[in-house]
């Protein structure tokens, strides 16, 4: 279960726009996600502040967690996609 929650947050230029890349630490947590038994996940809860891309969120619901995906609208329209 995933859910996606905009930040009423705008800005007014796409500077900070860091939503269109997968980060290595991004990487590095999945990786160390990856170390928990699919029992670990199940009913768990998990909160993704700024989460880009959502792929962290997204790899823990794929293994039974319960997500809720945060950014700015910019890039929960990406997310959606």
């Amino acid at each position: 279960e995933i859910s996606l929650i905009e930040d009423p947050t705008t800005w007014d230029s796409d500077e900070h726009c860091t939503h269109f890349c997968l980060w290595d630490a991004a990487k590095v947590l999945i990786q160390f996600c990856a170390g928990f038994e699919d029992a670990f996940w199940r009913e768990r809860r998990v909160l993704e502040v700024g989460a880009g891309l959502g792929t962290v969120g997204m790899y823990a619901a794929r293994r039974g967690a319960h997500v809720r995906l945060t950014d700015l609208p910019r890039a929960v329209d990406l997310m959606q996609r």
